[in-house]
């Protein structure tokens, strides 16, 4: 397959982006990842209703953790995470990336020390009928969840079906006299001048319902958040205003730590709910 080769200035550097018209983009540069919008020394308010969600799943694997005699958090390493959501409700009530978020950042510290030693996480959502439903008073979301060794892809802590109400991950209230947030002009707009460049040298992803995306980062990515990374380029797929943040179903993120290399950002993303 050619691809279209088109150069774009990121950073004051000349980075070589290349696609193939319509699934892959290939970004040669360092992976960069979405900072904190406020610094280090300001007091957060977290939405107390995402808090609630985040106990409950650093609860159940903390009682798996007890029953298996496993010692948290888990020992310096290289983990992956494999999430399954099934819920009843629409599209637009859950984004998958900020849901994403909110478990991975119930898992941060209590199970997993640092979520920098996440390297895989794989999203599946699957959508039922609202009818299924006995009662409307149950929650309407369930979760499978497997922690395990990224290398031996031996699993360390699972729960499936837990039944819950996923509240996904909102920005925080700042106190404490802070009440600026942070602009990061490089990073926040990249999607946009990125995107603006290969849709102008022809890329247009096909219409679908749903989208599988897989995100692989390569280069210098040892301390760097998967989450945060995915925040920071999941968005140039946005400004086709086909992938939209409510209908990617299928999420893979992976990180290669090569700190010797250029770096680079692979974005695949396939429609009709494909595996990518």
């Amino acid at each position: 397959m050619t691809y279209n080769k088109i150069r774009a200035k990121i950073m004051d550097k000349s980075v070589l982006i290349e696609h193939d018209g319509g699934s892959h983009i290939v970004i040669h540069d360092q992976p960069m990842e979405m900072p904190h919008s406020s610094s280090k020394g300001t007091e957060r308010l977290q939405n107390t209703s995402m808090m609630d969600f985040q106990g409950k799943i650093s609860m159940v694997l903390r009682a798996i953790s007890n029953q298996k005699n496993i010692q948290l958090p888990l020992p310096k390493g290289v983990y992956g995470v494999d999430i399954n959501i099934t819920t009843s409700r629409s599209h637009k009530e859950l984004n998958l990336l900020d849901s994403v978020k909110a478990i991975v950042d119930a898992i941060n510290r209590e199970i997993v020390f640092n979520d920098a030693e996440i390297y895989s996480l794989k999203i599946n959502l699957y959508l039922t009928s609202s009818g299924s439903r006995k009662r409307t008073s149950i929650p309407s979301d369930s979760i499978d969840l497997r922690i395990y060794d990224h290398l031996t892809q031996n699993t360390i802590l699972q729960f499936n079906s837990l039944t819950t109400y996923i509240v996904s991950k909102s920005k925080p209230m700042l106190s404490g006299g802070f009440d600026e947030e942070n602009f990061y002009p490089h990073i926040e707009l990249l999607h946009h001048h990125v995107g603006q460049l290969i849709y102008k040298d022809g890329f247009k992803i096909v219409a679908a319902n749903e989208y599988a995306v897989k995100l692989h980062f390569k280069g210098a990515v040892q301390s760097k958040d998967l989450d945060n990374m995915a925040k920071t380029y999941l968005p140039i797929l946005y400004g086709t205003q086909v992938v939209t943040p409510h209908n990617i179903v299928k999420l893979e993120l992976l990180k290669e730590h090569e700190s010797n290399r250029t770096g680079s950002i692979d974005i695949r993303v396939i429609c009709n709910n494909v595996q990518p």
